[in-house]
């Protein structure tokens, strides 16, 4: 894990209407806690879409944030497609449901790969995160 990303709500405008989005991430330094319901710090206006204890955080790695560089010439920082935590020689996109990661000091347990969203900052491209809620158990 190379970095941690939260984002609080704000209004925007999207496909001409005016709405609520959480869709902007940021690095945050030093600890933050892990709850069931996502991490201390981020908020998930969504819902139904992304939150809940099934969908807690959301994972990336930068290796494919890094294709992405290659892809459009330009920088992207840690946070760009939404990703709750920024990993870095983890197997984001191979995760199996079910399977345990250690982050820093947190236990999470993959419960979806990451969908195709419509809303990502940078829009038009193919996410291949995971979603996963905290281990209660192992």
């Amino acid at each position: 894990m190379i970095s941690v990303n939260t984002g609080r709500g704000k209004d925007a405008d999207w496909a001409g209407k005016r709405g609520r989005t959480a869709i902007d991430k940021r690095p945050v330094p030093g600890r933050v806690e892990v709850g069931m319901l996502g991490l201390g710090g981020d908020e998930q206006v969504d819902k139904p879409a992304h939150g809940g204890p099934e969908q807690a955080v959301y994972a990336y790695a930068r290796e494919d944030l890094d294709w992405w560089v290659e892809q459009l010439g330009r920088e992207l920082a840690d946070g760009t497609f939404c990703e709750n935590i920024t990993t870095v020689g983890l197997d984001v996109t191979g995760a199996l449901i079910g399977e345990i990661w250690e982050l820093g000091t947190a236990r999470v347990q993959v419960t979806a790969p990451r969908a195709s969203g419509t809303t990502s900052r940078e829009g038009g491209h193919e996410m291949r995160g995971s979603r996963a809620r905290p281990a209660t158990r192992w």
